[in-house]
């Protein structure tokens, strides 16, 4: 048992001292970085109507939070069909999408 203990002390020393690559067997193998996650960026609109009411939820009847103006750009959340209308949720608010146009 003492012997297995006193290789192992060599075995860490030699490593400590950067001597690894004569006692350790040499590989190929390299290491492979992990894979980049990147997000799918939300599908891009700008507003084409000269006022645009931003509403607490998908309804002419929500109370309006802000108003966007034309040019604007917003990023779409999810959607959702509401009174017969197409609505854009972007993240604080949902505007008609009909008042949207795929930014180029």
């Amino acid at each position: 048992m003492k012997m297995i203990y006193f290789i192992a002390i060599l075995v860490l020393a030699a490593i400590a001292c950067g001597m690894n690559a004569a006692i350790l067997p040499e590989t190929n193998a390299t290491a492979t970085p992990f894979p980049t996650v990147t997000e799918s960026p939300s599908p891009q609109y700008r507003v084409i109507a000269h006022s645009l009411n931003v509403r607490e939820y998908p309804s002419l009847s929500a109370p309006v939070l802000y108003n966007l103006y034309i040019g604007a750009e917003v990023e779409a959340h999810g959607h959702r069909t509401a009174e017969g209308i197409r609505w854009v949720d972007i993240g604080d608010g949902w505007v008609a999408e009909a008042w949207l146009a795929p930014n180029q």
